[in-house]
């Protein structure tokens, strides 16, 4: 995923200079194709998770014994931590795409700058107004890596809580970092960018991705049994029973009518189609 988010972006630019399109009408083209490769990335990223859980099931089952009579049924593992599995993952796709990101900051603006900076005087044309010169500053693109990096936070907080202090401090860092590359290392872009003409598409994206990277987690949470050793749902049929279990043993009778009724689909679904 953090090898394709690399290069990938490099190929469309390419796709753009053969459009030729005008700039504001290339930029959206750009900036489409990269939320395009980087929802496509996160997606295949879930399935494989689900099927890494599928298989962790199936090879438990098939591979239980009968355990000893000196162990209480009640002690017996029924199954893997799914939950658990999963919210590490996450933590793991930040980090290496936070890796990625400093890398790609060292390698492809710090020692391009240090290579142009300290070999132009005595190489065969200008590095500095040729190739490679100093790299921009690439303000769309950074802008739709922060809505991508915000919608795996939204998707994996549910899976590891401590994931959105880990992105605050994954976030703290990236910017004083970026800071320094653009004072040391880059130059404007020669496209000017006005984020007041893109806020209503970048809006679009950020809203985009809200509800995609929602629905995995809605689907866990109504569709897939809750690990049965582990967790805080462990013992229910399904993670959404607790909702309608709390409500009837902490809060008055009223009120769980008065809910019982607005998740009725008669009305969920006019007000969804009204949100829409």
């Amino acid at each position: 995923m953090s090898l394709l988010g690399m290069f990938c972006p490099m190929l469309f630019d390419v796709i753009s200079a053969l459009e030729n399109y005008h700039p504001r009408v290339a930029l959206q083209w750009q900036l489409g194709r990269i939320f395009a490769l980087f929802l496509g990335n996160l997606y295949t990223f879930i399935i494989a998770l689900m099927d890494a859980i599928n298989l962790k099931v199936r090879d438990r089952s098939e591979n239980s014994t009968a355990p000893p009579v000196t162990i209480h049924p009640a002690d017996v593992p029924r199954g893997p931590c799914w939950e658990t599995m999963v919210g590490q993952e996450f933590v793991r796709l930040i980090i290496s795409d936070t890796m990625t990101t400093y890398i790609t900051l060292l390698i492809g603006d710090f020692l391009r700058a240090v290579l142009v900076r300290f070999l132009n005087h005595c190489w065969c044309w200008d590095l500095e107004a040729g190739f490679p010169s100093y790299s921009e500053f690439d303000v769309s693109g950074n802008v739709l890596g922060l809505i991508f990096n915000q919608g795996m936070i939204w998707m994996g907080a549910f899976y590891a809580p401590c994931l959105p202090a880990l992105n605050l401090l994954r976030l703290h860092v990236s910017m004083y970092l970026q800071c320094w590359a653009v004072m040391c290392c880059n130059v404007p872009q020669e496209r000017v960018f006005k984020a007041s003409g893109s806020n209503n598409f970048y809006m679009a994206m950020l809203l985009v991705i809200l509800f995609l990277s929602t629905l995995p987690a809605i689907y866990t949470i109504v569709t897939i049994p809750p690990s049965f050793d582990c967790g805080p749902f462990s013992g229910k049929n399904r993670m959404f029973d607790v909702i309608q279990e709390t409500l009837e043993s902490d809060f008055p009778a009223w009120f769980s009518k008065v809910f019982s009724y607005a998740s009725n689909p008669g009305l969920v679904l006019p007000f969804i189609l009204l949100m829409v």
